[in-house]
């Protein structure tokens, strides 16, 4: 099953450049200087990562951004596609 819990770093520069990251997302890198460009392309991000990587079909429910230290973080929860389409009535 593809159930899983992802946490996503997101760190500024001096220059205004946000990259995000995730350690259960091995090669993902993803980087904007607009923040909410990047939590707007994060779930389709992680959607492309498991299809790629792990031939499964999820749909991702993200969840609030928090400030960490230096940085910002996001959780984001996976589930199969359609199990999420059943729950969610489609």
């Amino acid at each position: 099953m593809a159930e899983n819990i992802i946490s996503v770093r997101i760190e500024e520069s001096q220059t205004g450049l946000f990259t995000a990251t995730s350690e259960a997302l091995p090669g993902v890198y993803v980087a904007h200087r607009d923040l909410q460009k990047i939590l707007d392309d994060m779930p389709e991000v992680i959607t492309r990562w498991f299809k790629n990587h792990r031939q499964q079909d999820v749909m991702v429910f993200r969840g609030p951004v928090q400030r960490r230290d230096h940085s910002l973080a996001m959780g984001a929860i996976t589930v199969p596609a359609e199990i999420a389409a059943i729950a969610l009535g489609r």
